[in-house]
């Protein structure tokens, strides 16, 4: 026999439905036609602008140039849309590939390339209204590192204005939190939902922040993955599974960042000219220098000769023309267009020029003469001596040093001494000479 619901359990059992029902109905997709999707990124082209174009199709060594830093664009089309209606997808991206970090973190679809793109032409249909109805953001997380199950580098050089999601047609727009899936290949998921605001389509822009080297050590940035492509995915909208999209990056496309990076070093004369100059040879990438203490850079005096000037330069290498005695310090700041700021330093030493002298006993031959060498500020452990002789003189083995020389014929004897990498103009002497005798 059946049994009936107790009366007064209808009215609890009803209640309990319709509140379920109301919580439920805070964000549910609204799904009156067919939606369709689209997925594209931005090829850079080869060399950059040569050839740039969105593409439904994957980023390559042949088609694009990016560095590690920059932030590839990616748009989504939601098309067919009713007004009003609800939606969700997930952005999920490739954040390690073989334990090397791939993309790590989500920004502004222009942070890299102009805002002018979003609707350009594509080798896929643009929808017609494309950025036709007002453009909402919302801010992606800072990634701080708060993520369980995943580290995300926080990145001072991104501010929260080029961290956004951008989206034209919609009336409300939400992004939820990161979430990391797996270890040495794993992923980096985070769930948009909107609601549109009138038929027709819906466009969402961002960007894929390329892992830098700087981030996660050297030779774990993005431009190291080799053999295997990462991916950007838009997945899952309204829990559709034929609406995924997949884009990939090839090997090849993703170069070391600008770089920051100061060589030669080691410690300079005073006078002495050096040149500098950074790793970097990103296009599109700036150089600042500047400088303090002993020394100056080298520059055009624009009469087809050169000077010194303290000012900053912008070129990717400087000529420094080193003071005194002491040191200076030179500092570097690589940044431009799409690329993440960095600054290093280098500090030199400038060692002082010995001033060589001799000590000269002319005295006839036979009479044992004798010859010593000294340096500026005294006999210093370390210094070299380099002796000379001309006009019939002769150095005995041995006598390299700042010893006494007792030469056998008469001449003149030279020295060049070296203190810390410096070398002193040739000091002279004159030794064992024959006298001439005037008669009376």
């Amino acid at each position: 026999m059946k049994r009936k619901l107790k009366t007064w359990r209808v009215p609890l059992f009803m209640l309990a439905l319709t509140t379920a029902l109301i919580a439920g109905s805070l964000f549910l997709p609204t799904v009156l036609a067919k939606v369709g999707v689209n997925l594209d990124q931005f090829q850079n082209g080869h060399p950059p602008p040569t050839g740039a174009n969105w593409a439904n199709g994957n980023i390559n060594a042949q088609n694009s140039v990016y560095h590690e830093g920059q932030s590839i664009p990616f748009r989504y089309f939601a098309t067919g849309v009713a007004a009003g209606s609800s939606h969700f997808y997930t952005i999920q991206m490739d954040y390690k590939k073989g334990g090397k970090a791939a993309y790590d973190y989500l920004t502004s679809f222009d942070r890299s390339f102009a805002s002018g793109l979003q609707c350009s032409a594509v080798s896929t249909a643009v929808p017609g209204d494309c950025g036709n109805a007002p453009a909402l953001s919302a801010q992606f997380p800072d990634p701080d590192g708060s993520v369980a199950g995943g580290y995300l580098p926080f990145d001072p050089n991104v501010p929260d204005n080029q961290r956004l999601l951008t989206a034209y047609n919609v009336s409300a727009l939400t992004v939820l939190s990161y979430n990391v899936i797996g270890t040495t290949d794993a992923t980096l998921n985070i769930t948009v939902q909107f609601t549109a605001s009138a038929a027709g389509s819906v466009g969402l822009f961002w960007g894929g922040h390329l892992s830098r080297a700087t981030d996660w050590g050297a030779g774990n940035g993005s431009s190291s993955i080799s053999g295997a492509p990462f991916h950007m995915r838009g997945i899952n909208l309204d829990n559709g599974g034929a609406t995924n999209q997949d884009r990939s990056v090839q090997p090849g496309a993703v170069l070391p960042e600008a770089g920051c990076g100061i060589t030669p070093l080691g410690a300079v004369c005073s006078g002495s000219d050096t040149t500098y100059s950074s790793p970097g040879t990103a296009v599109g990438a700036t150089y600042n220098w500047s400088i303090t203490g002993n020394g100056a850079f080298v520059v055009s005096d624009g009469l087809g000769g050169t000077t010194t000037s303290t000012s900053n330069q912008t070129t990717t290498t400087v000529v420094v023309r080193a003071g005194a005695a002491g040191s200076f310090t030179l500092d570097l700041t690589t940044g431009g267009s799409g690329f993440e700021p960095q600054v290093c330093s280098l500090s030199v030493t400038v060692n002082a020029i010995p001033v060589a002298s001799i000590t000269s006993n002319n005295t006839s031959c036979g009479s044992l003469p004798s010859l010593t060498a000294h340096a500026s500020g005294g006999d210093v452990a370390g210094d070299t001596y380099a002796w000379t002789a001309s006009g019939g003189g002769e150095i005995p083995t041995g006598q390299a040093t700042s010893q006494n020389i007792a030469p056998t014929k008469p001449g003149t004897y030279s020295v060049i001494i070296t203190r810390g990498g410096c070398s002193s103009a040739a000091a002279s002497g004159t030794l064992c000479f024959t006298p001439v005798f005037t008669a009376n």
